[in-house]
Parts: structure tokens; C-alpha cells; sequence
């Protein structure tokens, strides 16, 4: 048997393809994933004690974690602001002893 031939019969048994008498092989649509019904999250029934350098050292090991996105500050890199442009800007509308406004 041809390579080409056991790739569309291992299509086939993988429910991929299939094949229609004189019109060839056909993909098949995807079948729908349907997700699990999330667990109810319940809060612990009592208040707990919070101290701030736990939740600190939290947030900082959170930022060392590749799968999270840290939405909280976002500062731009210095070479990406356009500094040099906005410079004469900088001084317009103010008066002094340079610009006698």
C-alpha cells in the first residue's frame, strides 16, 4: 500500500475524511466541543486575616509567570516615545526669562 494511501485510511479511522464513491475524499466538519459546566465557587464562610507582605510576595512570584499577563502597569520602552518631537512643544505656552511668551 502507497503512503498516500495510508494517510487517507489513517484520515479516515481519525474521522477526517471520508471517502464519496466517484467524487473522491472529503473533509469532514469538525465536531463542537462543549465545555464542562464551571464548579460553583463558594467564599469561605468566615473573614481570614490578610497580611499586606503576603499578598505582596504574591504579586511579585505572579509577575516571575509566564502564563500570566500582567495588566497592572504598563510603561512604554523610553525608545518608543517620541522625546526628541515633543521637546519644542515643551516650551510653548510657557513665559519666562527665554520664551518672553
Amino acid at each position: 500500500m502507497t503512503t498516500v494511501l495510508q494517510a487517507y485510511h489513517l484520515l479516515e479511522d481519525r474521522r477526517m475524511i471520508e471517502a464519496r464513491p466517484q467524487s473522491g475524499y472529503f473533509v469532514l466538519p469538525r465536531p463542537v466541543a462543549v465545555m464542562r459546566e464551571p464548579e460553583d465557587n463558594v467564599p469561605a464562610p468566615d473573614p481570614t486575616t490578610v497580611d499586606i507582605a503576603d499578598l505582596v510576595m504574591m504579586v511579585l512570584r505572579d509577575t516571575a509567570n509566564p502564563r500570566l499577563v500582567q495588566f497592572g502597569c504598563a510603561i512604554a520602552d523610553a525608545n518608543l516615545l517620541p522625546t526628541e518631537k515633543a521637546q519644542p512643544l515643551a516650551g510653548l505656552g510657557r513665559s519666562g526669562p527665554n520664551n518672553p511668551g
